[in-house]
């Protein structure tokens, strides 16, 4: 299986979030991912400009499945998960480091 993790890749952006989405759609991959970082991250000046709302996320996801594409979620924070839950993830919530370093 091959998944495309958009990541941040979209810069905040909506518009590019859904263009990477459809290239994607367009592509051999099977499955893609958006990174969903803790919402503590976005309250740093640095980062501020990189948020896209997760019910937009969650749109493009769905057109990434209505593709025939598999859909997942790499997150930071536990939360997030249940946001997430009733969009049918293809495959399990990639849990990143940042929550298992506060958890040690």
């Amino acid at each position: 299986m091959i998944i495309a993790e958009i990541g941040l890749n979209h810069v905040g952006s909506k518009k590019l979030a859904m263009k990477y989405v459809e290239q994607l759609c367009d592509t051999d991959i099977d499955g893609l991912t958006f990174q969903v970082p803790e919402p503590d991250f976005f309250l740093d000046k640095k980062y501020k400009h990189l948020k896209i709302q997760n019910n937009y996320l969650t749109t493009c996801l769905n057109h990434a499945k209505s593709c025939g594409k598999k859909i997942g979620v790499a997150i930071c924070d536990l939360h997030s998960i249940k946001e997430f839950e009733n969009n049918k993830i293809d495959f399990t919530f990639q849990v990143l480091n940042a929550i298992l370093s506060k958890k040690i």
